[in-house]
């Protein structure tokens, strides 16, 4: 006879949302991070750039204004980024593979994974 709690899924509790009332939506084009033991920090920010005649590092200034910091703990990050892959997945099965232009990913800092 197999025991009850190996038959019967656990029951997920029932979830509720609600907006705050300072919720609000933003455009991202530009992400930085960090980490520490505890945390993974995003600064999440929209890039401008601007003509040479607004900026004050002249031609080819870029302005990145810095809209919200995300902080979260290291397993709900890795969590983000399961779903953020399917999404990806997702998106590509309904409209074609994301080409990353060349050049992007060398501005990127990557951290090579340890083994």
């Amino acid at each position: 006879m197999t025991p009850k709690s190996e038959k019967e899924a656990p029951q997920q509790p029932k979830v509720s949302f609600r907006e705050a009332p300072d919720f609000k939506s933003i455009y991202v084009n530009w992400i930085q991070t960090a980490t520490s033991q505890l945390e993974i920090v995003m600064i999440v920010a929209e890039m401008h750039p601007l003509g040479p005649e607004m900026h004050p590092l002249g031609p080819g200034g870029i302005e990145v204004e810095q809209k919200a910091r995300v902080m979260m703990h290291p397993l709900q990050a890795k969590i983000v980024v399961e779903m953020l892959q399917n999404a990806i997945r997702s998106y590509e099965e309904n409209y074609g593979e994301i080409k990353i232009p060349g050049g992007i990913l060398a501005q990127v800092e990557v951290q090579p994974k340890k083994a």
